[in-house]
């Protein structure tokens, strides 16, 4: 039976999530902001498991495909330093206004560089070489953008998706799963074995979140 929640133990997610106290004091105005707009950001355990990633993998080179308000172009910049350069993708004009606020409120405008319109055709024109790679836009289009992205992911590069178990719904029969939710469940799942059937790819799914998908390019 479908459940709005797949995790079973609140109390479990709940410690979790409130162990988070490495945040700066904007990104949690940022977070308040969001929450009070109804604007989706990533989770605190999610930004645990980035943050541990980041400082093992220490990325110059990050391609965001979903920026929203800039909540973790931020938040990647404030981990890796004024070293690192990220490249962001977002459709919507409101959010990149307010994104843009936001980085430059942060002093981050140097480091982080939004692309504005649709990632499926601005993806088309990529001339850079990424070693890290964060996707969280439009659910049902994950398999377009990991494609096209893959060609442009450094070896031993890393690739992670959000809300990959769309809230279990790729975990339980279609029928079960609410009829305007089929398409994108059913997408997401398929989305899933492909990237498992790579064999130069090693993917690991962490249910943290929403789910996390965690792909590690070999070479």
């Amino acid at each position: 039976m479908y459940k709005e929640s797949f995790i079973e133990d609140k109390s479990i997610c709940d410690f979790i999530e409130n162990l988070n106290n490495n945040k700066s004091s904007f990104l949690k105005e940022i977070e308040l902001q969001s929450i009070e707009n109804n604007i989706p950001i990533i989770k605190n355990d999610v930004g645990d498991t980035l943050r541990t990633l980041l400082m093992l993998k220490k990325p110059k080179n990050i391609l965001e495909i979903g920026t929203a308000v800039g909540y973790s172009s931020i938040f990647f910049r404030e981990i890796l330093g004024p070293e690192c350069s990220i490249d962001t993708l977002e459709i919507s004009e409101e959010m990149i206004k307010i994104a843009k606020k936001n980085i430059d409120i942060a002093g981050f405008s140097k480091n982080i560089n939004i692309i504005q319109g649709d990632a499926l055709i601005n993806l088309k024109d990529i001339n850079t070489f990424y070693d890290f790679a964060f996707i969280d836009a439009s659910k049902g289009h994950y398999k377009e953008f990991f494609d096209y992205i893959l060609p442009y992911m450094k070896d031993k590069s890393i690739i992670v998706c959000d809300n990959i178990l769309y809230k279990g719904l790729v975990c339980i029969d279609i029928l079960e799963v609410p009829r305007r939710k089929r398409t994108i469940a059913r997408n997401m799942k398929v989305f899933i074995e492909y990237v498992y059937s790579i064999k130069r790819i090693s993917t690991s799914i962490i249910p943290v979140g929403d789910g996390l998908m965690i792909s590690y390019i070999e070479d």
